[in-house]
């Protein structure tokens, strides 16, 4: 009959068209109040220039779309933003200066670091040294310590010639 046959145990699964439905119900909800402005409401606008803040704060100034505004950020400069690009509200702006009790003098005695010698456990054998610099060798010639290659060596072949 080209249709699946409901049964108990499908009566029991919710269905996926209803739960669809409500999400998207929901969604248009919360999304319709959020992305509409009115002319002269102070917004929060994504700033997408190198100065440092993402967000700042402006006015709306008018509607140029469906979803996007022109919003006055202050200066003169007047941005054409998407409703995704801006926020409701005003954010805080952090406070840089934060109170804090009065100094009180510290007096500051200068102290010799203590230094306390380290020894290696002596049932722990270290290794000999890498010569890293040229050691002279008894015939009076230098001999540098050969270092390990970490690529193989190339290969360098003569090149072949047209000979005419």
């Amino acid at each position: 009959m080209g249709r699946s046959l409901q049964t108990r145990l499908s009566l029991i699964r919710p269905s996926t068209s209803r739960t669809v439905r409500n999400n998207q119900e929901k969604m248009i909800n919360e999304n319709q109040s959020s992305r509409q402005f009115s002319e002269g409401e102070t917004v929060n606008v994504r700033d997408y220039r190198l100065s440092g803040e993402k967000w700042i704060p402006g006015t709306i100034e008018s509607k140029t779309g469906p979803l996007s505004y022109r919003v006055n950020v202050g200066n003169g400069a007047v941005w054409r933003r998407h409703t995704d690009q801006i926020i409701k509200g005003k954010l805080p702006i952090p406070e840089l200066v934060v109170d804090l009790p009065p100094k009180l003098p510290i007096p500051i005695t200068p102290k010799a670091p203590e230094t306390v010698p380290i020894q290696p456990p002596s049932d722990v054998a270290t290794p000999p040294p890498l010569l890293e610099n040229p050691v002279a060798v008894s015939s009076g010639k230098t001999v540098s310590a050969p270092s390990p290659r970490r690529n193989p060596a190339r290969r360098r072949k003569a090149p072949s010639r047209l000979d005419l």
